[in-house]
């Protein structure tokens, strides 16, 4: 390849860039132009809605103030009203529930001072009981000793009497 030839082809390629760069330039002059048309129609719309919704949030507000005055006092006594008779019917509630729970505690501690006595009753019921049996059986105690006391005395002469004739036996053998 000489050289002119090599020269005509980057003048080529230098002119296809040119042309690529100018494109791309105006498609992002393009671009900014959009979004800054799109970005000021955004703005007015929000604009006008801010506009719109203040009148009728004046129209509303003058709406209330003028109303107000015997439509407020109304509703106010209503609320005062249902708020009182609530009120009334939550402390008969309370007193209700109050009365409910005296009620029960009295019940509770008559049942519970019933069972104390029945209990105490028992209890006195078996130590008595236990004292008789205790006197009974000091007394049986008492009679078998003495059944036993005579018999033991016998049995005691009746063994000295053996050894007595078992040490005489031994003598004579001797």
């Amino acid at each position: 390849m000489d050289r002119d030839e090599f020269h005509h082809k980057m003048s080529k390629k230098v002119a296809q860039l040119t042309k690529v760069i100018f494109h791309l330039n105006t498609k992002n002059d393009e671009a900014d132009q959009h979004l800054s048309a799109v970005t000021r129609a955004y703005e007015q719309e929000i604009e006008q809605i801010m506009k719109d919704a203040n009148t009728k949030i004046r129209r509303i507000s003058e709406a209330v103030e003028s109303g107000l005055g015997s439509k407020a006092s109304k509703q106010l006594e209503a609320l005062k009203g249902a708020f009182e008779g609530e009120k009334q019917e939550a402390l008969q509630e309370v007193q209700n529930f109050k009365s409910a729970m005296s009620a029960r505690e009295n019940k509770h501690a008559a049942e519970w001072n019933d069972r104390l006595k029945t209990m105490s009753t028992e209890a006195l019921a078996l130590r008595q009981q236990r004292h008789q049996q205790a006197s009974q059986f000091k007394s049986a105690l008492q009679r078998a000793e003495e059944g036993q006391g005579g018999r033991l005395a016998e049995m005691q002469a009746v063994h000295r009497a053996e050894l007595e004739k078992l040490r005489r036996e031994r003598e004579s053998e001797r």
